[in-house]
């Protein structure tokens, strides 16, 4: 009789080892479950933030292909990339350029100036250089494509018209701008 309560005893706590690792397991494998349900989630809603950012960047060059150009339209060019510190394009900014010239070869009578902001770090004369040389890369780029020198100018205003406060990195890089302005 003690053998068999030894053995019961045994088995008593064996079960409840088992018990308690099957339920640690199934409590490891639902807090993962929720995890990866989390990653997902938030993967998901990056997606669509990005989705609707594209969408929001690109909308008003989309809107102006469909519908002429009109005198004192004054459009940022949102996805236009220089070198930091240069004028030299980046093939990022190929995409939108590419939309530009399609609009300009649309309005062949418009003339457009074509102009390079910079945020208010640094020398004010060295941002007025390269707003300038910034301006006349674009300038060259759409020249290019075959758009008469004769529908474009060119300007650089560095620092001196801001669209946001300087003050912030955010409104740093939306001074640090790219705009074409209709002019005729």
């Amino acid at each position: 009789m003690v053998r068999a309560a030894q053995k019961a005893k045994r088995d008593s706590l064996a079960n409840a080892r088992k018990t308690k690792r099957d339920s640690m397991a199934a409590a490891r494998k639902a807090k993962m479950d929720s995890i990866a349900l989390a990653r997902k989630a938030k993967a998901d809603e990056k997606k669509a933030k990005a989705a609707a950012d594209k969408k929001k960047k690109t909308s008003e060059l989309d809107k102006l292909a469909s519908e002429p150009l009109k005198k004192g339209q004054n459009i940022v060019l949102r996805d236009v990339y220089f070198e930091t510190a240069s004028f030299k394009l980046k093939k990022e900014s190929y995409t939108e350029l590419n939309k530009l010239v399609s609009i300009l070869k649309k309005n062949p009578k418009s003339k457009v100036e074509i102009s390079g902001h910079t945020d208010n770090t640094g020398d004010a004369g060295k941002n007025m250089t390269l707003s300038k040389n910034r301006a006349r890369a674009v300038y060259n780029y759409v020249v290019s494509k075959g758009i008469p020198k004769k529908q474009l100018v060119h300007k650089g205003y560095g620092q001196t018209k801001p669209i946001a406060d300087n003050k912030t990195e955010e409104g740093k890089a939306k001074n640090r701008r790219t705009e074409f302005k209709v002019l005729e």
